[in-house]
């Protein structure tokens, strides 16, 4: 019994490497649209930060930029799944890697050839890479609106943009900049400092984030559309407008909670603290107005 429990618990320990989600066979990029190439489960590390360079290169893409987005979106892990069934390495959506010809997002070479095709596409439709990658996490539809001023972005997006370039989803939009530093470690070569990544998955951050909106929001109206939240709210805070003076509401996207329910956006006046959020919702109900608090 005491050799059945040590194998069990031999058994329930991870093995740190990258290599442990690969099935033990050689992947290939097909060749279609760039040069061929290899990942071996052997030399998983230095096979992949090959094809980052090599595929980021060729598609005239930032390989620091890419790698980071990678990163970010699998921690290099080619078998990764996410909650939204987002698949492999670069994390396709079914529909996405159907749209872009991937017949496998489980083929890291695979993948990271569609990935960095598609990248440089939204690079080239959106100006920079910033909003490349809000579009690449959000869909282009919500990237679109957002550089037209129309919608924010979800908070996951909004964070995902910071941790990939280090500057906010704003900044790119407003006054992006004209020659970023991408780079994972400064003063080591791209090959370098992808193979130490790799093998220590942590990279230098900087965790000074600036939020999309106040912490906290105080709810008046919902919509389907940012124009249907809007009109919305023009109704149904038209009781308390003197209790909400110029103060301007947030339009932010919602993602449902229920997979069935279909995402929306909503109207919030937002605080710094849940407390101003709570006693400004109180006097707006005392001019008969209906309002929830929600952490933003």
């Amino acid at each position: 019994m005491r050799y059945f429990l040590s194998i069990l618990l031999l058994t329930l320990v991870p093995i740190e490497t990258f290599a442990q989600d690969i099935e033990k066979k050689e992947f290939c990029s097909s060749g279609a649209h760039a040069s061929v190439i290899c990942i071996k489960p052997d030399t998983f590390d230095a096979d992949l930060c090959t094809a980052l360079e090599q595929f980021a290169n060729h598609y005239a893409l930032n390989p620091a930029f890419f790698t980071r987005l990678i990163w970010q979106e699998s921690r290099f892990k080619p078998n990764a799944r996410s909650s939204a069934d987002a698949m492999g390495i670069a994390q396709f959506i079914a529909s996405t890697a159907e749209a872009r010809g991937l017949d496998d997002p489980f083929n890291p070479a695979e993948a990271l050839d569609a990935s960095a095709r598609y990248l440089a596409e939204l690079e080239k439709d959106f100006d920079n890479l910033g909003l490349a990658a809000a579009a690449y996490n959000a869909g282009e539809t919500a990237a679109a609106n957002f550089q037209k001023k129309t919608a924010g972005l979800p908070n996951e997006t909004w964070k995902y943009v910071q941790i990939i370039t280090g500057l906010d989803a704003r900044t790119w939009r407003d006054a992006p900049p004209n020659d970023h530093d991408f780079s994972l470690k400064k003063d080591q070569s791209f090959q370098q400092s992808c193979l130490d990544l790799a093998k220590t998955r942590k990279l230098d951050l900087d965790r000074d984030f600036q939020p999309q909106f106040k912490k906290w929001g105080v709810q008046l109206a919902a919509g389907k559309t940012r124009e249907a939240a809007a009109t919305s709210y023009k109704h149904r805070s038209r009781l308390c407008r003197r209790a909400i003076k110029d103060r301007k509401p947030d339009y932010i996207y919602s993602s449902p909670q229920v997979k069935l329910r279909r995402p929306s956006y909503v109207a919030r006046i937002s605080f710094d603290s849940r407390r101003k959020a709570n006693t400004f919702c109180t006097r707006l109900k005392q001019y008969r107005c209906a309002c929830a608090v929600y952490k933003n």
